[in-house]
């Protein structure tokens, strides 16, 4: 369980968080830091800009990543009834709104009183005190994303209600790369009169823990999920400390290992998905859910998955190589024996796709 621990005599009990003050507390925070936003692909925000004016209302913060692209943060507490729904439509609504935006009217009609004259990119510098970033380049980004409507959308809370939680689930199973969706907790905790901050990235995939009680409450049978997801490869590597097969066992430790390498090589986030009959190694991409390939454990077989529609959206030059690598099944196509040859191809796949990124 996340949070901070105190110990007390010989007994160690999870310190109690303060209540922030109001919402404007943790919108400054939030302005003020951040970098303590653990946001998936781990971007680093350039610049923040608070209450900006987008159609009728105004976005609690309007910020950049340092490639270009807009990033629309709404904060809440969750005592505030628009925590539990609300806050999606309204920060879906903001994006709307910028999509379509020129940057001229970007740096005019929506941040002009904000950048008080200077352009974006000379505000960033300014702000940072360092160039930041090429600024053909960062033009060009940023007109791309305007043009697409492709945003990352930060929710940020004090403790994330459940039926928020099950939304922005929803909402990355249905959006597509143009859109990454966090949701974040960031919990306050007071330590010898200073304010400590525990900032979490909440996994729409992981079922809150209330709702799964209160299910069994209804139905006296706990709720059937097909598997559990968790981060990492750790979960993955159970299945060969778990085999008596040697081979099996091998192969899936090369495989817990090329994941592991893609996060260290920043191409990719690793989960593992666990049901009853198979395990599955997630190799997400880091601007969207989808996986280019997954390695598989069933029915005592190791085998690796191919998803063709996003290799062929997001690496395409990559292809050829992946298809040379021989099948697990005569004439399948879509399943793909474990080979060197093979995750080194789908290394390249997953690098290519982090450079069109």
């Amino acid at each position: 369980m996340t949070g901070i621990w105190q110990k007390d005599g010989d007994k160690w009990s999870r310190a109690k968080p303060s209540d922030y003050r109001n919402e404007e507390e943790l919108h400054d925070r939030i302005v003020e830091a951040p970098e303590i936003l653990p946001l998936s692909g781990q971007p680093k925000i350039v610049a923040k800009y608070r209450e900006v004016p987008l159609g009728g209302g105004s976005a609690d913060v309007l910020a950049f990543e340092a490639s270009g692209r807009p990033v629309v943060i709404e904060v809440k507490l969750s005592k505030n009834p628009e925590a539990k729904r609300a806050v999606v439509a309204q920060t879906l609504a903001y994006a709307a709104w910028l999509h379509g935006a020129t940057i001229d009217e970007l740096e005019g009609a929506i941040l002009g009183q904000h950048l008080a004259g200077r352009s974006l990119a000379d505000a960033i510098e300014e702000d940072y005190g360092e160039e930041t970033t090429d600024r053909d380049s960062f033009h060009e980004t940023l007109t791309a994303h305007l043009e697409r409507g492709s945003f990352r959308l930060v929710i940020v809370l004090d403790d994330a209600p459940t039926q928020l939680v099950r939304l922005t689930r929803y909402l990355e199973t249905i959006t597509t790369d143009l859109i990454a969706v966090d949701l974040v907790t960031v919990t306050a905790y007071e330590v010898n009169g200073t304010q400590i901050l525990v900032p979490q990235r909440i996994d729409p995939e992981r079922e809150p823990e209330q709702e799964l009680s209160r299910s069994a409450d209804r139905s006296r049978t706990p709720r059937r999920t097909g598997s559990v997801t968790t981060q990492g490869s750790g979960a993955f590597l159970e299945v060969a400390a778990e085999s008596t097969d040697e081979g099996l066992a091998e192969l899936v430790r090369e495989c817990a290992d090329w994941a592991d390498g893609l996060v260290k090589q920043g191409l990719a986030r690793v989960y593992t998905a666990r049901g009853s009959v198979y395990t599955s190694l997630q190799p997400r991409l880091l601007n969207e859910k989808a996986s280019l390939a997954n390695p598989q454990t069933s029915s005592g077989r190791a085998y690796v998955t191919l998803n063709r529609t996003v290799i062929e959206r997001r690496s395409p030059n990559s292809l050829a190589a992946i298809e040379r690598a021989p099948d697990a099944k005569e004439g399948t196509g879509s399943t793909k024996a474990i080979t060197p040859e093979l995750l080194d191809a789908l290394t390249e796949a997953y690098r290519e796709a982090a450079e069109r990124d």
